[in-house]
């Protein structure tokens, strides 16, 4: 199995776990690792940033423990919310497409 498809299928569990939305994730997906340099002796860091523009079928949330708000916006709304630009700028382009 492609590395995209356990991603695809270990996000779509995931977030039935932590919502129990069903989803479709639609293509295109966006892969972006960034270096940012630690607070903690100039060592460097590694994040990776998995951004997906899914589907579904309901608007019924039930969170887990783990999170304790959400929302639903619009794609205007998504690109002026406080996000660093190492989440912003691939999302901006996966919006534009």
């Amino acid at each position: 199995m492609p590395v995209c498809d356990h991603l695809k299928n270990g996000t779509e569990k995931e977030v039935f776990e932590e919502t129990g939305l069903k989803l479709d994730i639609c293509e295109p997906v966006i892969y972006s690792d960034t270096y940012v340099p630690s607070h903690l002796g100039g060592d460097l860091r590694v994040f990776i940033n998995l951004l997906y523009l899914i589907r579904t079928d309901t608007e019924v949330i039930c969170l887990s423990q783990e999170h304790s708000d959400y929302g639903w916006y619009t794609e205007d709304q998504i690109l002026n919310l406080p996000l660093t630009p190492y989440i912003m700028l691939p999302l901006s382009k996966l919006l534009q497409k």
